[in-house]
């Protein structure tokens, strides 16, 4: 898979005004990263047909959690938000372990793939992968679904690619940061050189300062204890140094990632990742197998704006409109490699 140069438009549709300032920085893969010690090994490389493709995170012995256009196989390359049109087969994933991780060394294989049943990406690009097997020995990360605050220390980690001339050489690296944004927020990202850069933050998204760069797709956001609280999506155009990062966060998705983990034979302990979420039978979701799945409210709402499912009293509905119209003028890169 290539990675994905696509573009939305960002209108001010009353969802919020911040302004970011930001730092710059000049290399590739975590921008300005620190070895990812052996406590982040939840941290795993995806493999897609054998070749590095993304990052993800144990959530269970058997079970990896990543960002869902790195299991796509067909998507709108001109929108952010899709659609997805077509997912690979479970049988395209692997993944390899530790934070020089290889191709050569695939651990597990896939057997399923989880997913909502939207095809927008906006609030919603999480998938699930189950292995085939348990990884025994395996470190597994811990889940938290409450929803995180803007100002919030967090830790982005990924495999980005180091590039040497033709030569890639990934290693896992980590980045600490803050919450700059959580959505539905409309914001401006301040680059040391240059104008404003306006962008959206969809409901099920937020954004942090300076961290992820291409290859670290669906790696994970932790907070300070080490729970994993979001994935990779996107950034705001073709740059990572200097610019903010887009993750999906997993309080939207609360209902598929424990769904997910029971039917890997993993239920998630309710008393350490939050209460269960109240039945909900409407909008069923659905992994590649054809097992229903049900979307929460939060990442409902991003289906229909991509800001918010309800305009602000300071949005017009002609406002509204206009976002729709615009979406694609500027350029944003999903953060997925090969």
């Amino acid at each position: 898979m290539r990675l994905l140069a696509v573009a939305f438009a960002v209108f001010a549709s009353g969802c919020g005004d911040d302004r970011v300032e930001t730092t710059g920085s000049t290399r590739e893969a975590i921008i300005n990263g620190a070895t990812s010690p052996a406590s982040q090994d939840a941290t795993v490389m995806l493999l897609t047909n054998g070749g590095f493709a993304c990052t993800a995170t144990l959530v269970a012995p058997n079970l990896v959690i990543t960002a869902r256009h790195c299991v796509a196989s067909d998507l709108d390359e001109t929108n952010p938000c899709g659609p997805v049109r077509a997912d690979l087969p479970a049988s395209a994933f692997s993944v390899a372990m530790g934070g020089s991780a290889t191709s050569a060394n695939a651990v597990g294989h896939g057997v399923k793939v989880f997913t909502e049943s939207t095809t927008n990406l906006c609030g919603f690009d999480v998938a699930l992968v189950q292995l085939d097997k348990d990884i025994v020995g395996a470190r597994v990360a811990r889940v938290r679904f409450d929803a995180l605050a803007k100002g919030t220390d967090v830790t982005a980690v990924g495999y980005g690619s180091t590039r040497t001339g033709e030569v890639e050489a990934p290693s896992r690296m980590q980045r600490s940061t803050k919450v700059v944004a959580v959505g539905p927020s409309s914001q401006q990202w301040t680059p040391a050189s240059g104008d404003p850069i306006a962008f959206e933050v969809p409901a099920g998204d937020l954004a942090t300062g300076e961290s992820t760069c291409f290859g670290d797709s669906g790696g994970p956001l932790y907070d300070q204890n080490g729970d994993l609280v979001a994935v990779t999506s996107r950034g705001i155009d073709g740059e990572c140094s200097d610019r903010p990062s887009i993750f999906a966060t997993l309080a939207a998705h609360e209902t598929l990632i424990r769904d997910a983990a029971k039917g890997a034979g993993h239920e998630l302990d309710t008393d350490a990742t939050g209460s269960d979420p109240p039945a909900d039978e409407s909008d069923p979701g659905v992994d590649s197998e054809g097992t229903a799945h049900r979307a929460t409210g939060q990442a409902r709402a991003a289906a229909s704006t991509g800001c918010a499912a309800t305009p602000s009293p300071a949005t017009s509905p002609s406002a509204l409109a206009l976002f729709l119209v615009l979406f694609g003028t500027i350029a944003v890169s999903f953060r997925r490699r090969s």
